[in-house]
């Protein structure tokens, strides 16, 4: 079961990038880098929301799961804003965790690689783990979140030399799964 929602940021985009408001080339030129960045996250996300269980599948997360879309706006000063985050449930008694199993994915789509991608990825683990964490009534820690997170790397030969973790010695260690198209 999938929850779709639409985000009204999203909907503003596509109706900049695909309407006829835009009367000359050197308007288009000078905003072309900005309306390309924007449609190429706005296609992998639905593409994504179209076919989860397929890009489920292409991230090896087997059988039947419930996602729940996750607001993926963090609040923070500086501006961080994942592509994509869902919680994955799998109901006890299923077949892949018979006791059940609930975790946040969490995915990157990139057209090129980012040599900080692995602290990228780390703050991204922090903050979801941080805004997802389970609560008692008076608002003490009770547990935090897994988090399962892929990049998605387009065009041959981008992501293969990412390493697929950020270690900082006695502070953070975030492994996440790259996949290369």
């Amino acid at each position: 079961m999938v929850e779709k929602t639409r985000f009204a940021s999203e909907e503003a985009q596509q109706l900049v990038l695909f309407s006829h408001r835009y009367e000359s080339t050197e308007e288009i030129s000078r905003n072309s880098l900005e309306a390309v960045k924007n449609a190429f996250d706005i296609t992998c996300k639905q593409a994504f929301l179209q076919n989860p269980e397929g890009a489920l599948r292409l991230m090896g997360i087997p059988g039947k799961v419930i996602l729940t879309e996750k607001n993926v706006e963090l609040q923070r000063t500086s501006d961080l804003k994942v592509d994509l985050a869902f919680w994955v449930e799998y109901p006890v008694g299923s077949k892949e965790y018979p006791e059940g199993e609930r975790f946040l994915l969490h995915v990157e789509f990139q057209k090129q690689a980012q040599k900080n991608m692995p602290l990228r990825l780390a703050e991204y683990n922090m903050e979801l783990a941080l805004s997802n964490a389970e609560r008692d009534k008076k608002g003490g820690l009770l547990k935090y979140p897994k988090i399962r997170s892929y990049v998605v790397y387009f065009w041959p030969g981008e992501g293969k030399d990412d390493p697929e973790n950020c270690r900082i010695e006695y502070v953070i260690d975030v492994q996440y799964s790259k996949i290369l198209l």
